[in-house]
């Protein structure tokens, strides 16, 4: 949770200080890493882990152990 907000914190600097274009690659890769977070989190309800698979265009399935 923590590292969210803070990579939010910086996403808003830098769209304050440079504008909005700049900022929405760090912005749409904070959504990604959040999303996959809280999927992780939701599918491994009793601490027994997860699988993970990734494909090359980034779309990810978490499956519980």
């Amino acid at each position: 949770m923590f590292a969210v907000s803070s990579v939010s914190g910086g996403v808003a600097a830098v769209a304050a200080y440079y504008g909005g274009l700049p900022a929405i690659p760090p912005g749409i890769t904070a959504a990604y890493f959040g999303l996959m977070a809280a999927r992780i989190s939701a599918n491994n309800a009793y601490n027994t882990g997860v699988y993970v698979g990734i494909t090359w265009a980034f779309v990810f399935d978490i499956e519980p152990q």
